[in-house]
């Protein structure tokens, strides 16, 4: 299946809602290059307050719990598992860009920031793919204050 997904996920706390730790993550990219992989695969990129934003990759055949990936009727639909009651159709050599964020608070601990931005493509993939501009892009993020 000629498919790439590449899930970057970004964490942090209050004490990154200003200042210097804030410019280092609003600087984080939106896309990263792709490694040199068999298709189909799962690009992971996290980064975090606690690492100074610094990304850590990782590579791996499975995908992110809540990403659904269905191929129906030549074309691929790309969902979340988090409440949206949406597909988004992507055809061959189509790209998506998915972006959210969302204040999280555990039973334990205290409470975090988690963006995160879903880059798809069906078809080949390049190191380059997710670097150009997306054919579709939804950008669900909220002013979170």
């Amino acid at each position: 299946m000629d498919i790439a997904v590449q899930r970057i996920r970004v964490t942090w706390t209050k004490r990154s809602r200003g200042g210097g730790a804030a410019a280092r993550r609003n600087a984080v990219p939106a896309a990263f290059p792709l490694p040199d992989e068999a298709q189909p695969f799962v690009h992971r990129v996290t980064m975090s307050e606690a690492e100074d934003f610094l990304p850590r990759h990782a590579v791996e055949r499975v995908l992110p719990e809540d990403v659904a990936l269905e191929e129906r009727d030549g074309r691929l639909l790309v969902s979340l598992r988090d409440g949206r009651a949406r597909d988004v159709p992507l055809g061959r050599g189509q790209t998506l860009r998915w972006r959210i964020n969302k204040r999280v608070t555990p039973c334990c601990g205290p409470p975090y920031y988690l963006a995160v931005t879903l880059n798809v493509v069906y078809g080949r993939a390049a190191g380059e793919t997710f670097l150009h501009r997306p054919v579709r892009v939804l950008d669900e993020r909220h002013r979170m204050l």
